[in-house]
């Protein structure tokens, strides 16, 4: 039997594993509360830009739900309005970079300062058997949000170098940190940057390939871990961009946005896929019906191996405990190699 660590790999690397891999890009510490039976409340935060758990805490979460991830976060703040919701969830609101004037408002953390990684290398030091995740954004979402994303669409065409400036800001720091990292033992260099909504992406192909691919590029270089890319919504129209940039694997592939069937029968061979379990089915669905979408996914998906099963985003502070079970222990019942579910 392989480690998690080699499993996830030979998933990655398109091969096949002992079995289909489970893991996931976030889990919310209101979720993981319940699910681990901590006492007292969540000490939940509304951020998505620091990390939640310790590393102690990560694998014992991953013990018990059965994945072969561990995940730690560090993202640059995002300047904007930002309004805690239920369990902590984060929403932005206004962005704060409207001008020019206002870049000075960017103030992100010294890459270069070793004191950054002090946390990040002590985590991935201590992952034990599991594939360590760093999480971080690449910019083009935290450009968008700090700018708001009715601003950004406009300025796209009013005032381009606004943007141009408050991306470089963003990718410049993130160039230095992901030739840092990926010195630091993890396993898998993650970005989440959102670039799509349900039907489409946010701008034309033609604007990522002008204003985002050459910046993502940078970032590529130094990027020397497998690479997993994730943005909710359909990100159809930028799938061989995405490819050309190298990423290893897209997640979430989100339900209802994209097919996944019909992403493995055309990028299959060229891409690792992550997903993608309806968010909706793990908070009102029964245990029986997430047993029956893993199975399918796994029978329809797995073969051939290059797939990683996921929530098809986050296990959300209102995602079941058991269902989040229920999901694991599907993997483990029809995701041997060969598949016969």
């Amino acid at each position: 039997m392989l480690s998690s660590r080699d499993r996830v790999e030979a998933a990655l690397e398109r091969r096949e594993p002992d079995r289909v891999p489970y893991c996931e890009v976030y889990l919310s510490r209101s979720f993981a509360h319940p699910l681990m039976g901590w006492a007292g409340e969540p000490d939940v935060h509304a951020s998505f830009e620091a990390n939640e758990f310790t590393v102690d805490e990560a694998k014992a979460v991953a013990q018990r739900l059965g994945m072969d991830n561990i995940t730690y976060v560090l993202r640059a703040p995002i300047y904007a309005d930002k309004v805690e919701g239920q369990g902590g969830t984060l929403f932005y609101g206004d962005g704060h970079i409207r001008t020019e004037a206002d870049l000075p408002m960017v103030q992100l953390p010294d890459p270069f300062d070793d004191a950054l990684y002090t946390e990040a290398e002590s985590f991935a030091k201590n992952k034990g058997p599991y594939s360590a995740w760093f999480i971080t954004r690449i910019g083009i979402a935290p450009t968008m949000l700090s700018m708001g994303i009715e601003a950004f669409s406009l300025a796209l065409y009013d005032n381009r170098r606004l943007v141009e400036r408050l991306l470089d800001l963003y990718v410049d720091w993130v160039e230095v940190v992901a030739d840092r990292v990926c010195q630091l033992g993890f396993d898998v260099f993650v970005s989440t940057d959102d670039v799509a909504f349900g039907a489409a992406t946010f701008f034309s192909p033609k604007v990522f390939r002008e204003l985002v691919y050459p910046r993502f590029e940078r970032v590529a270089r130094k990027i020397t871990l497998p690479w997993l890319f994730h943005s909710d919504g359909n990100v159809t129209a930028l799938l061989d961009d995405f490819i050309g940039l190298g990423i290893a694997a897209l997640h979430p592939i989100e339900p209802g946005a994209m097919d996944i069937r019909a992403v493995k029968r055309k990028y299959g061979d060229r891409l690792c896929l992550c997903g993608n379990v309806d968010m909706d089915l793990l908070s009102r669905g029964t245990v029986g019906e997430v047993d029956d979408t893993v199975r399918g996914l796994i029978r329809d998906i797995g073969p051939g191996g290059g797939y990683i099963l996921t929530s098809g985003n986050s296990l959300a502070h209102y995602c079941r405990p058991e269902n989040a079970l229920a999901m694991s222990a599907a993997a483990r019942k029809y995701g041997s190699y060969p598949i016969k579910a």
